[in-house]
């Protein structure tokens, strides 16, 4: 009966935070927040959650600029190399329906990464990489100073790790992502 109660609660929070929402104007200026998602290169043994923050601009009713910064650990061929890496995005965010009470938007841009790769016998490989990404999403308002946002993006990153353990492998580090976020605007 408690589990049933609490689900009707938080079911009600949530609707009335959507109505809410319907009605508020979408804010605009400078933002920043936290982030959260999910992603899995093609040839790593699973899937991860990755962590970070993100700092998005309003340029205009239907242009917006990111930046973001994440923490991944992926890791490949049975756990025997793991890869951490500190991706750092710059995203063009184009909302086409931009005055909807849940605006919808394309996003785009460039990634480097930099990461460090160790296998299990202690070799260690550093370096940076360029990639690009697409994808789309969805921005809501929460009042007059905060929204949320969640998109997919496919991220195009090949890293070439040259690391004895995986010389024989031309790893695909390419991947689907699922991000969401919080947005505080302060301005």
């Amino acid at each position: 009966m408690k589990h049933k109660m609490l689900v009707g609660v938080c079911s009600m929070c949530l609707i009335l935070s959507v109505l809410e929402a319907h009605g508020a104007e979408k804010p605009t200026g400078l933002a920043i927040g936290p982030r959260v998602g999910y992603y899995k290169p093609k040839d790593a043994d699973q899937g991860e959650f990755k962590y970070g923050a993100q700092a998005r601009m309003t340029l205009t009713e239907a242009l917006s600029v990111e930046g973001s910064i994440e923490y991944r650990k992926e890791t490949y061929k049975n756990e025997e190399v793991e890869v951490i890496s500190y991706p750092v995005m710059a995203s063009l965010i184009l909302f086409p329906f931009p005055l909807a009470p849940i605006s919808p938007y394309l996003i785009g841009g460039a990634i480097w990464d930099k990461y460090k790769a160790t296998d299990e016998a202690g070799n260690e490989e550093k370096s940076s990489k360029f990639g690009y990404f697409g994808g789309f999403g969805a921005e809501m308002p929460l009042g007059q100073k905060m929204s949320i946002n969640g998109d997919i993006r496919y991220v195009l990153l090949d890293r070439d790790l040259s690391l004895e353990t995986l010389t024989s492998d031309n790893l695909k580090e390419d991947f689907w992502t699922i991000t969401g976020g919080i947005n505080f605007f302060f301005f």
